[in-house]
């Protein structure tokens, strides 16, 4: 009884983006012994917490202990596979997740609709990084359309919607990433729950901010700010400073600029963002 009601504090602190004290409860639940399947479940919210906090090394981990078991339910292992997907694709070296991605849909007729969505988000962003803007876009219409959750309800993951709408908005197609964003929320993972507090008020900020619309743009990223102080580098927490400094710039006020700055980790700036960009809905550039 006790495990449940640790789940669930779990899942209601992630969706709160109160991080810092999901992993507390987490890791806490874990020290004590537990069946296969509930540490299973315990190890999906450590890796949905530590790819949410831009570890991605530590939520692999986690997601492969998960796969490695053969007692697991089946409904975990699916999970877990989406999640080793997400934390590979936020490695600085990506090859592994193209491999595995490239894998997953090739033998997509054994796989699962979750992971097999997830593998087809992954060659979307690494071949818009690639400059291959039309083939990316084409991955990220196809994670979008429901062919991939056939076996999962129909439910489509609500991160793929998100995905394929800061794309959109990239390249200035506003009206279809409104769209998208304002969708009804059908994934209940528990990424998907977090996704679903703050990742469309992060991409309505960057349409604010494209429309001229400052006060809205700045309202939109005070929103998605994490309120727990033990997430510093929460994905969409980085986001909203990110959106702050760049709507502080837009106003000429260039010190409050230089003062958000200051408070984004210095990951942000190097090859180790991985999949920031991506997961929080940060404007990116297609190379070339």
């Amino acid at each position: 009884v006790w495990l449940g009601r640790a789940l669930i504090a779990v899942r209601s602190l992630v969706a709160a983006r109160r991080l810092g004290q999901a992993l507390k409860i987490t890791e806490a639940a874990l020290s004590h012994p537990a069946a296969a399947s509930e540490q299973a479940e315990l190890r999906i919210g450590l890796a949905t917490i530590y790819n949410l906090m831009g570890k991605p090394d530590r939520a692999r981990a986690e997601a492969q202990w998960v796969l490695e078991r053969a007692d697991v339910p089946e409904s975990a292992r699916e999970e877990a596979s989406a999640l080793l997907l997400r934390s590979l694709a936020g490695l600085p070296d990506q090859q592994e997740a193209e491999e595995r991605a490239r894998a997953v849909l090739t033998a997509r007729g054994a796989g699962n609709a979750r992971e097999a969505t997830a593998a087809v988000g992954v060659l979307a962003t690494l071949r818009w990084r690639r400059g291959r803007v039309a083939d990316a876009l084409r991955l990220f219409r196809e994670a979008v359309s429901g062919q991939w959750s056939a076996g999962s309800g129909g439910l489509r993951p609500f991160g793929a919607q998100l995905d394929l709408a800061a794309r959109l908005i990239d390249i200035r197609e506003l009206d279809e990433a409104k769209t998208l964003i304002d969708a009804p929320v059908e994934d209940v993972s528990m990424v998907g729950v977090a996704d679903s507090q703050a990742r469309p008020v992060l991409l309505r900020a960057r349409i604010h901010m494209i429309e001229g619309r400052l006060d809205a743009a700045g309202a939109a990223a005070r929103a998605a700010l994490s309120p727990d102080p033990d997430t510093a580098a929460y994905f969409h927490g980085v986001a909203a400073r990110y959106l702050r400094a760049r709507i502080a710039l837009r106003r000429g006020d260039r010190p409050a600029a230089e003062s958000w700055l200051g408070r984004l980790p210095d990951a942000i700036l190097g090859p180790a963002t991985g999949q920031l960009p991506a997961v929080c809905g940060l404007p990116t550039a297609p190379a070339g």
